[in-house]
């Protein structure tokens, strides 16, 4: 719990890995306090902050959780965040175009304007950009190669041990009629994955416009990346979910 890592309000203290993993925390979905708050001022701001509900109330998606598991993976390791994901993850997978800040931007595609400045190379994310670049949230630049070999070493055990990755597609919450997986999205109605998919499946989706979405059954993945928040920020969500659904439902349907 956040209460063995951390000295959070009594409030928190009860919030477990899992409820982060699985948005059941209570946690507001956002925060504002980068207005106020920069670097690890930001981040303790984060920490501090109280929860909405109790956990498992509801399933309401925060990318506070994904900041919180950031820090304990950094009190845990003495590591940080970038340096651990580049130790453990990318390079051991041969990801070479993956990491975070990345220095060369010839093919970092450009997102949103921010301080009169078109973003190449750091987070289109507040809460990310202001942390410094570094996030659990978000920050990762990658490319479809990567991706597709992070995914299939999940698959087929390189990464981890297959009892561990089967436990986070596996196991599935729902609340209403809202579903999760540990810290992957669980198909819903109405969702990105499409409606050709079963329960077992697993994806995610990026702000930016990008998602990658797994049918465990038949082995086959798309990935999709997209930097749709360069044309618009808000106003080509509506799109970029009815591009993904057509997507999906046109690759995962042709196998029915």
């Amino acid at each position: 719990t956040l209460g063995d890592f951390f000295d959070v309000p009594e409030s928190k203290k009860a919030i477990s890995i899992f409820h982060l993993l699985t948005h059941t925390s209570g946690m507001q979905p956002y925060s504002e306090a980068w207005r106020e708050f920069k670097g690890r001022e930001l981040l303790k701001s984060i920490i501090d902050l109280e929860p909405e509900t109790s956990p498992m109330e509801q399933i309401n998606y925060s990318c506070l959780n994904f900041i919180t598991l950031m820090a304990i993976v950094e009190k845990v390791t003495s590591v940080k965040f970038d340096e651990f994901c580049s130790q453990q993850i990318f390079e051991p997978l041969g990801m070479n175009s993956t990491t975070y800040l990345p220095k060369s931007l010839d093919h970092v595609a450009p997102t949103s304007e921010r301080e009169g400045k078109v973003l190449r190379g750091l987070p289109d994310d507040e809460l990310a950009y202001y942390l410094g670049g570094v996030s659990g949230n978000a920050g990762v630049f990658s490319s479809v190669e990567d991706l597709f070999k992070f995914v299939s070493s999940l698959m087929y055990a390189r990464l981890v041990p297959s009892r561990v990755f089967e436990t986070f597609i596996s196991e599935t919450v729902s609340i209403g009629e809202s579903k999760r997986h540990l810290g992957w999205m669980a198909p819903a109605r109405g969702s990105s994955a499409g409606d050709m998919l079963g329960e077992e499946a697993f994806g995610h989706t990026g702000f930016t416009g990008t998602s990658i979405w797994v049918d465990p059954l038949t082995g086959l993945f798309v990935i999709m990346l997209s930097n749709r928040t360069n044309i618009s920020r808000r106003d080509t969500i509506p799109q970029i979910q009815q591009i993904r659904r057509r997507l999906h439902n046109l690759v995962f349907g042709s196998l029915g």
